[in-house]
């Protein structure tokens, strides 16, 4: 019985195609111009902290963020690099 079980188990396993190897082209165009820096930007003062652990809240990103049925204008950001939507960090 076991030999049966063992049989279809290897012959199943040669029939499941894999997807994780499918090799996907790319096109690429080099192309090369002067660089611009960004102008009438707005500097961050930070809301509580310092450079290496701090944060920024409430900054608003210019338009209406939808996520989950929940429109968002605003987000707050940590040094650390973590973002979140509709709630201000605070000190712990």
């Amino acid at each position: 019985m076991k030999k049966i079980y063992l049989l279809i188990i290897i012959l199943t396993s040669f029939t499941f195609e894999t997807f994780s190897q499918k090799i996907t082209n790319y096109s690429f165009v080099p192309s090369s111009s002067t660089f611009a820096a960004l102008s009438g930007g707005t500097t961050l003062s930070l809301t509580a902290g310092n450079m290496d652990d701090g944060y920024y809240n409430n900054i608003s990103i210019g338009f209406n963020f939808i996520y989950n049925s929940i429109s968002y204008s605003a987000i707050s950001i940590s040094t650390n690099g973590f973002i979140c939507l509709g709630q201000n960090f605070s000190s712990v």
